[in-house]
C-alpha cells in the first residue's frame, strides 16, 4: 500500500536503529571489560602492596632475632623462666579454700 521509496526508508531506518543498538551493546560490553580489567589491576596492585608490606615486616622480625640458638642456650632460658615463674608464685598470696581456712583456724586455736 505504501510507496516503495517510503518502505525503503523505513527499512533503512530499522537497519540503522539495529546497527546503533548493536554498536551500543558492543561499546557497553567493551566498557565492562575495561572496567573489569581496571578492577583486576587495582586488586593486583593492592595485593602487591600487601605482600611487600608483609615481606618488610618479616624482614624486620628476622633482623630483630638474635643469632642461632644452641641447645644449651635454650635449656638455660627455660631454666631461668621456670625459676622466675616459681619466684612469682612464691610472691603471690596463697588462695585458701574455705575448708583449708577452717582447718588452719582450728590449728591456730589449738595452739
Amino acid at each position: 500500500d505504501a510507496p516503495a521509496a517510503e518502505i525503503n526508508f523505513e527499512l533503512l531506518r530499522e537497519m540503522r536503529d539495529r546497527e546503533r543498538l548493536l554498536e551500543r551493546e558492543r561499546r557497553e560490553a567493551q566498557r565492562r571489560l575495561e572496567e573489569e580489567e581496571r578492577k583486576r589491576r587495582q586488586e593486583e596492585a593492592a595485593e602487591a602492596v600487601r605482600l611487600r608490606a608483609e615481606a618488610e615486616a618479616a624482614a624486620q622480625v628476622v633482623q630483630g632475632l638474635s643469632g642461632p640458638v644452641t641447645v644449651e642456650d635454650a635449656m638455660m632460658q627455660a631454666a631461668v623462666r621456670m625459676v622466675n615463674e616459681r619466684a612469682q608464685q612464691a610472691l603471690k598470696p596463697k588462695q585458701e579454700t574455705p575448708e583449708q581456712k577452717a582447718d588452719r583456724e582450728k590449728k591456730d586455736k589449738a595452739l
